[in-house]
């Protein structure tokens, strides 16, 4: 859930801050006025809804990792990639590369896509046949309460 939380927040706290820093990266780069308000909005838009863009393209891959690599691994290699899209995003800011900063935002998503896909059933298959049912019911309803008090 970190990455979720982290991704869907912290953009939002330092807005101003963030949308100073990409226009000054590329006045470092070498472009003297920086982006134009036009392409300033557009990048920002981007940053800004990169997380559910890579959901949404996440959630249909999540069976081919689940199923081709395990459920295990599938949640091993997601969170060691999530890990590593932090750390880009860090060297995105310090380096001041707002493109590697979509690019892993983008990486990112995806991969809490698969995620929470490969948890979820990892959580439902795992029990014995003749408990699936109840399982499934107690790990469906904690998950929506979870949801619903402290979003995804």
């Amino acid at each position: 859930m970190f990455y979720s939380s982290y991704s869907g927040y912290y953009l939002n706290t330092a807005q101003l801050s963030l949308r100073h820093h990409i226009n000054e990266s590329y006045v470092l780069r070498g472009t003297p006025s920086g982006l134009s308000a036009k392409s300033e909005s557009w990048l920002w838009s981007l940053i800004l809804n990169a997380h559910t863009l890579g959901v949404r393209v996440g959630t249909p891959l999540a069976p081919l990792f689940a199923d081709g690599l395990g459920r295990k691994a599938s949640m091993i290699i997601s969170t060691l990639v999530m890990a590593l899209a932090s750390c880009a995003e860090v060297v995105a800011i310090v380096g001041h590369l707002p493109e590697l900063f979509l690019i892993s935002r983008l990486i990112g998503s995806v991969l809490v896509a698969v995620r929470h896909v490969a948890l979820l059933l990892l959580l439902i298959e795992g029990p014995p046949t003749h408990l699936r049912g109840l399982c499934s019911f107690i790990v469906g309803t904690v998950y929506s309460i979870g949801v619903g008090l402290w979003g995804s």
